[in-house]
């Protein structure tokens, strides 16, 4: 039997609700399944209830929101230890919350990993 690769994204989103929406929803429309998103908002001092309403109670997302701006590096070293808390075994994408997944990018990743060396590290272009 073939080991499933899996895929945890790691978004971290500061005062960009609409982008941050875009960037889930690119997620969410994977072809590729075997996915979670952990994703920690770091604008306690914003309303993104529209981007919880999207997001809070999909078994797939894990959603934390900071109780004070922490930055960047605190909020991806949270979202990693979150990843321990799910004793998830897998490959770790991260997406800036300007930015989005081609719908097929977790299938070609996948691909690429069974296909090869089982690779520990896969880098991608960016492409606009």
């Amino acid at each position: 039997m073939q080991n499933i690769v899996q895929f945890v994204v790691i978004l971290t989103t500061h005062k960009r609700q609409t982008q941050a929406l875009r960037s889930v929803d690119s997620v969410l429309t994977q072809s590729y399944k075997h996915w979670k998103l952990v994703v920690i908002n770091d604008s306690p001092e914003d309303n993104y209830d529209t981007f919880e309403k999207c997001i809070i109670g999909n078994e797939n997302i894990v959603y934390h929101r900071n109780t004070k701006n922490n930055g960047k590096n605190i909020s991806v070293n949270h979202a990693t230890s979150i990843l321990g808390q799910l004793s998830f075994s897998g490959y770790v994408v991260f997406l800036d919350d300007d930015d989005w997944l081609h719908p097929n990018c977790l299938e070609s990743f996948a691909k690429a990993i069974t296909t090869g060396n089982n690779p520990t590290w896969l880098v991608s272009n960016r492409t606009t």
